[in-house]
């Protein structure tokens, strides 16, 4: 028995992954019935975002087409992004600029490069650019809207109180969303605003600043960090050695000056350091849990991973240890659920730090992300919970646990990837087919290679020895056969939609009896 190919395993989830995105969807509004159907597309791309995916005509240029497969931007864009953020950075005519799902373009500046700054919302996000030609920095609403020219050596990141860090001939400030300035050029650095002080750099010295400009807390450190919970850290140099404490919003230490490092791990809390050991203390100075670990790691909102004896545990954020060090790795949580690696495999444990499954388990997980797919082993960040079932697997098979931690389907599969539409895919002796969330089998392994099913279809892929090349059609969630394998490559589902490459490899728009849109 084979394992699937790596590139037919990710195939294989892709759809799931573009079901994911296009959940974010669709924000653009209804269009014309009238708007033609894509025609003759030479690559598309297998993600939406607000109800969008970009598409390249037989010219080279780019635009967008929706999920019902008619042209919702025509291609007249050189460069493209997507709108995963609201909007997207396209260019014309060499002319960079912001479009929006409703096609309009705001042409800015040639430009070399962007980013995006985004507060805790992508949606409040700004868009920096670097001009072309004077290669100096402006920024943008994602509506569009400039904030300031191209006119600065840097642009640094917007807090969550808003304004921008600007700098010109190594001085810096602060300038609001309007582009007006909030902090003159008087620093040689200038961070964000938190909890309505910035910290500011003179003479080599920290201090912080207000709304108004004003150094209200003396610059007289060495090295800050930012406000967080009322408080900030700060240190200084003792006997030529480095000494971290809190201070208040007054400037007032909170703490001694005890620590070699301090920083803010989340909200209110700081991760401390004393002689090569981490604890953790509140934003009033309180001491939560000594400094007698070897590493603190937030883990997820409330709760830290504690690393001692190379083993790790589980504490909460009022310094509660919920379970000692045993655990060979203690992974992020993900939807209540975390990975634990055990000297004889992996399980998963819940928020108190209980046992959901024994660490018995081999994991082959894939990392999802609004951009796209990556493989991942359990070193990267994962998803374990997938329509409440976990993938795992144990000696080269592949089987489920459901939310609990029990095992819903039995390891007895060559492969498998996560449920999407109460059906999984699973693989024996190089046959696909799809199990329910009770293992039963409800769609024969008679196919090649399938993917996930999305709108209540799924393309596959005819049989081939040794996984060869064939052809892709669609079925249904019982199994019908919609359309007869004749395409060469994957099909791209919509919404009542495939986009599928015809006998010139060119990208059309089909039914989902197979029928021919394209054109009409």
């Amino acid at each position: 028995m084979k394992k699937p190919t790596k590139t037919a395993a990710l195939l294989a989830v892709a759809c799931l992954v573009a079901a994911l995105a296009s959940g974010l969807a669709s924000g653009v509004k209804a269009e014309p019935s009238h708007a033609p159907y894509l025609e003759n597309a030479t690559e598309i791309s297998r993600y939406f975002y607000q109800g969008l995916s970009s598409f390249a005509d037989e010219s080279g240029k780019y635009g967008f087409v929706r999920e019902d497969g008619r042209v919702a931007i025509p291609a007249i864009y050189d460069e493209v992004g997507d709108f995963s953020s609201l909007i997207c950075v396209a260019a014309k005519d060499s002319v960079h600029g912001i479009l929006d799902t409703a096609g309009n373009f705001t042409p800015v500046s040639p430009w070399s490069e962007h980013y995006i700054l985004t507060n805790d919302d992508a949606f409040n996000g700004i868009v920096v650019f670097r001009d072309l030609e004077s290669r100096k920095y402006g920024a943008i609403t994602l509506q569009g809207h400039l904030i300031t020219p191209a006119q600065w050596d840097s642009i640094g990141l917007t807090g969550a109180e808003g304004g921008l860090t600007v700098e010109k001939d190594g001085r810096y400030g602060i300038i609001d969303e309007r582009g007006q300035q909030m902090i003159g050029l008087a620093w040689e650095y200038a961070g964000f605003f938190s909890g309505g002080l910035a910290r500011v750099k003179e003479n080599g010295l920290y201090g912080y600043v207000d709304h108004s400009g004003d150094l209200v807390i003396p610059a007289a450190w060495a090295d800050a960090g930012d406000f967080n919970g009322g408080a900030a850290p700060v240190m200084t140099m003792i006997d030529g050695k480095e000494r971290w404490g809190l201070i208040d919003m007054r400037g007032r230490l909170l703490t001694g000056l005890e620590w070699q490092t301090a920083h803010a791990v989340s909200a209110r809390l700081f991760v401390v350091e004393l002689d090569g050991k981490f604890g953790l203390v509140d934003s009033g100075g309180r001491t939560l849990a000594s400094p007698v670990w070897g590493r603190i790691l937030k883990v997820s909102d409330g709760l830290f991973s504690v690393y001692s004896g190379n083993r790790y545990g589980l504490m909460d954020d009022s310094g509660r240890l919920l379970q000692p060090p045993q655990w060979e790795a203690l992974w992020d949580f993900s939807k209540g659920i975390a990975l634990v690696e055990g000297e004889n495999g992996n399980g998963f444990i819940d928020e108190r730090g209980e046992l959901l499954s024994e660490p018995e388990w081999d994991s082959d997980y894939y990392q999802y992300t609004n951009s796209g797919i990556s493989d991942a082993s359990i070193t990267e960040y994962m998803t374990y919970l997938r329509e409440g079932m976990i993938s795992v697997y144990k000696g080269e098979q592949y089987g489920f646990l459901d939310a609990g931690g029990k095992v819903a389907v039995p390891p007895v599969w060559d492969f498998a990837t996560d449920f999407s539409e109460g059906l999984a895919i699973v693989q024996q002796n190089e046959k696909t087919g799809y199990v329910n969330r009770e293992g039963e089998v409800v769609i024969p392994l008679v196919w090649g290679e399938a993917s996930a099913f999305q709108y209540g279809v799924a393309p596959v892929k005819e049989y081939v020895p040794d996984f060869g090349p064939g052809l892709w059609g669609l079925i249904d969630r019982g199994g019908k056969v919609l359309v007869e394998p004749k395409w060469t490559d994957t099909p791209i589902v919509g919404r009542g939609v495939v986009f599928a490459p015809g006998e010139d490899d060119r990208y059309q728009v089909y039914d989902y009896q197979g029928n021919r849109l394209s054109g009409r």
